[in-house]
């Protein structure tokens, strides 16, 4: 059975002091030899929340509050892969 490889995986934040912390998890999913791994079903176990990857192997997961995730990448004939995730808050700092 193939492998996906689940490569440049960034967290980002959104957000300002005092309103709830919310961000995105932005990845890019490529089979073994590098090449983009389209369709790929991207889900995280904590919620609700479900994504394919569209035909350059790119997806996101948006408006998700600080936390530790476990992150699901499947697809037919390729071995499925779990990652856990943590998204922390970032608070701006005045100057």
């Amino acid at each position: 059975m193939k492998n996906l490889l689940l490569t440049s995986l960034v967290v980002l934040f959104i957000g300002s002091v005092g309103v709830a912390q919310t961000g995105q998890i932005l990845g890019r999913v490529n089979d073994r030899e590098g090449k983009a791994a389209a369709f790929v079903n991207i889900q995280l176990v904590e919620t609700a929340q479900g994504v394919l990857s569209d035909r350059d192997g790119k997806f996101a997961l948006t408006d998700l509050n600080a936390g530790t995730y476990t992150l699901i990448a499947s697809y037919i004939g390729y071995r499925t892969l779990n990652q856990k995730i943590t998204k922390r808050v970032k608070i701006p700092t005045s100057t």
